[in-house]
């Protein structure tokens, strides 16, 4: 797979940008007093920040429309982050918080914090 040293990450839209601020930053306050500037930007510092396997882990997934979706997860702030390509430029889809938990969640599997006695 090509490595992209440089790249500069826009939301597929202004419209796309503003719903997923107004939910993530505003109605679900995930990102405490962040402008949108500072929420493109976190998106984007994401998106170029190489998947260490350490603190930055990713994978690539697949949108509905069956093109690929690169996913990141930064476990150090729980940053998120699915973006795409469209004509060989990088674009976010969606920037967001996640647990490590539900980052790596299986659904198969029933997590407890605190094991019962007689489990």
């Amino acid at each position: 797979m090509k490595i992209i040293k440089s790249i500069d990450e826009k939301f597929t839209s202004n419209p796309n940008l503003n719903t997923h601020y107004a939910k993530h930053v505003i109605r679900k306050q995930e990102f405490a007093n962040m402008s949108m500037d500072e929420y493109e930007q976190a998106a984007e510092q994401l998106a170029k920040t190489p998947v260490d396997h350490k603190n930055i882990f990713g994978y690539v997934s697949q949108t509905r429309e069956g093109k690929y979706a690169y996913c990141k997860y930064n476990k150090q702030n729980g940053y998120f982050t699915v973006y795409t390509y469209k004509n060989g430029t990088p674009y976010t889809i969606t920037f967001f918080t996640k647990t490590w938990r539900d980052f790596t969640g299986d659904k198969a599997i029933e997590y407890y914090d605190e094991i019962p006695v007689g489990m």
